[in-house]
Parts: structure tokens; C-alpha cells; sequence
């Protein structure tokens, strides 16, 4: 079943219209697509994955803190380095998103969104897509050094906001690395966070 055909004219005033305007799922946090994942320069690229870092180190120390309080073990877990993409091409934002959002995966789980149980205002859907072609990004991942590489993984995270004429807030759209596992599908949750759908796209 089709929820709705987008087209690029869509998607485009939908990225416009949501940065920066408060989500309707759980505490309503701002979409922030264009803002963190396509105006940034290479220099507030890196300044980005700074902060990060460094939000990462303080929620550490006080984990580690309150281990210690509690007798306990602290296991810090992964490695401290965050890695933040960024479009190269307003163009190629467009087109992904609308590509996104016309897959199998978006589709099923959009009709899932406005009807049925858990049709909803303020669910969310996080759509997993392979793009049909190499996508040019930045990428940084600690120090100061912005690299290019082509990306296919691509993350599209939409809300169901019954404000807007197509009812969607896009919340954030970023790529990931090149090395990460391909995949189709999307998740739908409520507007607490809590899963409650997925669905398998193809390839």
C-alpha cells in the first residue's frame, strides 16, 4: 500500500519547514538536517565532533564517579572518538530524502503511522535506505582533518506532525561510513520512544 508519492519540491519544503521547529515525538527537540548535517563548513564540522567528544568525556567521568561511589567497576565501553557526516550538496540532500521517504520500508511504515493502532500524532519513523548511487560526503571523526568519501548508507529520521500540510516533521538526515552494513528497513515508534513496528525494504 502507498502512503503518499513525494517529490523532490516536497521533501525540499519539508527540510525547510522542520529545521529548527520543534518535533512533535517525545520532548520535542528541533529538526536540525540542514543545521548539523549540510550548512556546517569544514571548520564547525570539526568544532561539532569536538563538543561531542567532549559531552562523551563528561558522561564518562560521572559514570565513572558513581561507580566509585557504589563499590563498583567502571567499564567505559567503545572508543571516545564521534564521527560526524555532512552533505556535500544541498541537490543530492533532496533527492536522497525523496528516494528515502518513496522506499518500500518509508512507505509501509508511514501507512503504519496514519493508520491503524498506532496511527498517531508525534510517532516516529527511522527509515534505514541504500542510496542507488555513490553520495559525496564530509566526514570527520576527531582531530582536524574533514575527509571526502562516497556514501550509500543513508539515515532519514521522520515525525508525524499533524501541523504541517503533508503531517511529517523530518527530524535529521545524515549518511553513515562506507564500511557500515547495508541495509533497508525502518523502525516505527511511539511518541515515548518505545518500538513498535519494523519493516524490511529490499536489497
Amino acid at each position: 500500500m502507498l502512503h503518499h508519492a513525494f517529490t523532490e519540491r516536497e521533501v525540499e519544503g519539508l527540510l525547510r519547514a522542520s529545521e529548527g521547529t520543534p518535533s512533535t515525538h517525545r520532548g520535542g527537540a528541533a529538526g536540525h538536517a540542514r543545521s548539523r548535517h549540510d550548512l556546517l563548513s569544514n571548520a564547525e564540522l570539526i568544532e561539532r565532533a569536538d563538543a561531542m567528544i567532549e559531552a562523551e568525556q563528561r558522561r564518562r567521568d560521572q559514570r565513572r564517579a558513581e561507580a566509585a561511589e557504589r563499590g563498583r567497576k567502571y567499564r567505559p565501553g567503545g572508543p571516545m572518538y564521534q564521527l560526524i557526516t555532512a552533505w556535500s550538496a544541498w541537490s543530492d540532500m533532496v533527492t536522497m530524502g525523496c528516494l528515502a521517504l518513496n522506499s518500500p520500508q518509508a512507505q509501509a511504515g508511514l501507512v503504519s503511522m496514519f493508520s491503524g493502532q498506532h496511527a498517531a500524532n508525534g510517532t516516529r519513523l527511522e527509515v534505514c535506505f541504500i542510496a542507488p548511487r555513490d553520495v559525496p560526503m564530509r566526514f570527520v571523526s576527531g582531530g582536524a582533518t574533514v575527509r571526502s568519501l562516497p556514501v550509500r548508507q543513508l539515515t532519514l529520521i521522520v515525525d508525524r506532525a499533524d501541523r504541517d500540510a503533508l503531517r511529517l516533521h523530518i527530524q535529521t538526515f545524515f549518511g553513515g561510513m562506507p564500511n557500515s552494513a547495508p541495509y533497508n528497513g525502518a523502525v516505527l515508534s511511539d511518541q515515548r520512544g518505545q518500538e513498535l513496528l519494523g519493516f524490511v525494504g529490499y536489497g
